[in-house]
């Protein structure tokens, strides 16, 4: 064995690249140091973000859900008194104006998430059985176009502004 090959299997390459680490990390250390808080502050802003956009979708839901409670109410009629029994309408026009008011509320507070579309396309639904085409085709328009025409709810919304048009003779 020669000395050249004596050096080689003594060279420890580990070694030198702790070596070249600390060197590069005594001389860069500030940016370094940067650098990082940079990358937990970018992290922290993105799961932020999505904790917020989680909370406000749950909140939706919450209010969605309290629309389709009020659309599934039973209608009773007043009793002797004249009284309706509580959680209940008088009427089923009595019950869907409630809910659509709750679900067009739900629509304009939470109009970008899952379930404010979702809303919105139940009061163009609700709209369409009242005979209100041009309110109900508004509003599935605007499902459609918030939601995307390549989505379901987006589909869905562009069937219903179709059955509209064609309901108001509309046949172009």
């Amino acid at each position: 064995m020669n000395k050249a090959e004596r050096e080689h299997l003594k060279h420890n390459e580990a070694a030198d690249a702790v070596a070249a680490a600390t060197s590069f990390a005594s001389q860069h250390g500030r940016t370094i140091g940067l650098a990082i808080v940079a990358a937990l502050l970018l992290v922290g802003a993105v799961l932020g973000y999505r904790a917020f956009q989680a909370r406000t979708e749950e909140r939706a839901q919450g209010e969605l859900a309290k629309a389709v409670e009020v659309l599934n109410a039973p209608v009773a009629p007043a009793a002797v008194g004249g009284t309706v029994p509580t959680g209940s309408y008088a009427t089923e026009a009595a019950r869907a104006e409630a809910a659509l008011k709750q679900l067009q509320a739900t629509a304009e507070q939470f109009g970008r998430t899952d379930a404010g579309l979702r809303a919105r396309y139940y009061a163009a639904s609700l709209l369409a059985e009242s005979n209100k085409l041009s309110e109900a085709a508004a509003a599935y328009e605007q499902v459609r176009d918030a939601a995307g025409a390549s989505t379901l709810m987006g589909r869905m919304a562009a069937l219903g502004l179709a059955s509209m048009q064609v309901r108001q003779k509309q046949y172009e």
